[in-house]
């Protein structure tokens, strides 16, 4: 860094009179000489004087090169503010060395005053929902609560001096028109004549007044009168034949009254969660073996289906809707016994109650296809000795 003013330290080196300015022009004699001798007192003042005050002005620039705290520099020109015109150099060096250096270290300031705050902004977006935490403890169970106040009295129950406890239609004694206890607290309707008696009777179509287009629910439960139409329901089939084998038995009356009927000496329902699958094995009778008519129509092996649950085979749709009633449907039917009521002939699809092995199905001249006046379903143990 080039400095201010330059000390003519070379000056003062010699004798005190060679440091003084000559006058204008080359005079000489006695006059000059005196000229001389005060030019050369005057000067020698001046040598002083520029000696002391460039030593002064090398210290403050040793000072302002070396010093870590640029502000020595303003703390001595703070106690020295009159210099001799030598001191003029202390200015410029000092401007020089601030000009050196950065605005940050020269030129910040004071704090100040802390400003007012700003207008609070929108709400913001919720954030993405947390991951949820482990499930806590189990709490303290609570005191025990008041007693409530006592309910009223309930209805009055049948008389059950007919119904032994858990009977069933195997049990004596007998009552061939009467309705008795089974199992699970359901009631079903015994036929203790046929073939030797003790049949459960689980589904009966007499006049078309049951409605059997029914739910999932509906036919799990049963629905309908044991004196009339119904379904026992698929929840009391399972549970009647869950244990030891079963058979099945098939009544059917046309409007011509032929009668004839199917037995199957292997039967069973499966559970809720098999879907209540069919077995219907080992045939034997004169109605012919509908339930097992061919290897795309076995109703063998199938699980149940309603309307508003699809468990066949047909790809394309749902028999249970499409023919209105809850059956064992393959894809879809060589049977269903809980088709729709007609009486006699009726046309369109088979939505009727339909056995595909009757010796009759449809009407020769019209077309027209052919329902039954009458069905009844029962089962009972395979087992079982009949009172004949």
């Amino acid at each position: 860094m080039s400095s201010g003013c330059f000390c003519p330290l070379s000056a003062g080196v010699g004798s005190e009179g060679g440091g003084g300015q000559e006058g204008p022009g080359a005079a000489s004699g006695g006059a000059e000489d005196g000229e001389r001798r005060q030019g050369g007192q005057g000067g020698g003042r001046t040598a002083r004087a520029g000696r002391s005050g460039c030593a002064y002005n090398l210290f403050i620039y040793t000072l302002s090169r070396a010093a870590t705290v640029q502000g020595l520099i303003h703390i001595v020109a703070f106690f020295f503010p009159r210099l001799p015109a030598a001191g003029l150099c202390f200015s410029v060096k000092s401007l020089s060395v601030l000009q050196g250096a950065s605005a940050d270290s020269v030129l910040v300031g004071a704090p100040g005053p802390r400003g007012v705050p700003g207008v609070v902004g929108p709400k913001g977006e919720p954030g993405v929902p947390g991951a949820s935490g482990s499930k806590g403890d189990q709490g303290f169970v609570g005191p025990k609560g008041d007693k409530g106040e006592r309910g009223e009295s309930g209805e009055k129950g049948r008389d059950g001096s007919q119904v032994g406890s858990r009977r069933t239609c195997q049990q004596p004694p007998a009552i061939k028109e009467g309705i008795k206890l089974v199992i699970v607290s359901s009631q079903a309707k015994c036929d203790m004549e046929t073939a030797g008696g003790g049949w459960t009777v689980i589904q009966s179509r007499q006049d078309g007044s049951v409605d059997f287009n029914r739910t999932w629910q509906e036919y799990r439960e049963g629905f309908g009168s044991l004196q009339g139409e119904h379904w026992l329901g698929n929840a009391a089939l399972h549970a009647l034949t869950s244990t030891g084998q079963h058979q099945l038995r098939i009544e059917l009356e046309d409007w011509h009254q032929q009668r004839r009927q199917a037995t199957y000496s292997n039967f069973k329902v499966a559970s809720e969660a098999q879907r209540y699958r069919l077995t219907a094995r080992e045939y034997s009778g004169d109605a012919g073996n509908a339930m097992s008519y061919s290897k795309r129509y076995n109703h063998d092996g199938r699980p149940f289906s309603t309307a508003d649950r699809d468990h066949d085979r047909y790809a394309s749709g749902s028999c249970g809707q499409y023919y209105g009633a809850g059956w064992w449907f393959d894809a879809c039917l060589a049977a269903n016994l809980n088709g729709r009521y007609y009486r006699g002939r009726y046309s369109g699809i088979t939505d009727g109650i339909y056995w595909g092995t009757w010796y009759i199905l449809t009407d020769g001249r019209t077309g027209e296809r052919y329902s039954f006046k009458s069905v009844e379903m029962k089962t009972r143990p395979k087992n079982f000795v009949g009172t004949q």
